[in-house]
């Protein structure tokens, strides 16, 4: 896992990283629980904003904050090198996967947030793969 926590905080802005999702071992679908977020510095009443994680083969986004979460899935993304983003504004958030937009939820936060890239190991339906490697090529955020 890293994390910007200590150098890097925005609030409002378009946030993008590319990104090798790791392949399991029967093929292309994505494993264990590779995951590109944001988070505030007080869960969930700052919000964490989930631009893209891997559960049960596919590739999901989610918005987590006080009042629950709003979240859905891309299944057509296989393992491999892809472009991941949210567009986040005063009322909303808006994710982009390899350029195309896949949703927007409409959320009132507005504290700061850390950008946040890990893999972990879980059950989330399909069998973990190691080792494994998610490659990262940049993180951006622009404002």
């Amino acid at each position: 896992m890293i994390q910007s926590i200590r150098y890097f905080n925005y609030t409002y802005g378009y946030a993008e990283a590319y990104i090798n999702l790791p392949p399991g071992t029967t093929g292309q679908t994505p494993t264990n629980w590779a995951a590109f977020w944001t988070d505030g510095q007080n869960w969930p009443a700052d919000g964490e904003d989930d631009i893209m994680e891997t559960l049960s083969g596919s590739v999901c986004f989610t918005y987590h904050y006080s009042g629950g979460q709003l979240g859905s899935t891309c299944p057509a993304l296989t393992a491999g090198w892809h472009r991941f983003a949210s567009y986040w504004q005063p009322g909303s958030v808006t994710y982009f996967y390899d350029g195309i937009k896949v949703g927007t939820y409409n959320v009132n936060i507005s504290s700061p947030h850390y950008l946040i890239l890990n893999l972990s190991l879980a059950n989330w339906g399909t069998a973990n793969s190691v080792p494994a490697n998610m490659q990262v090529d940049y993180v951006r955020v622009w404002q």
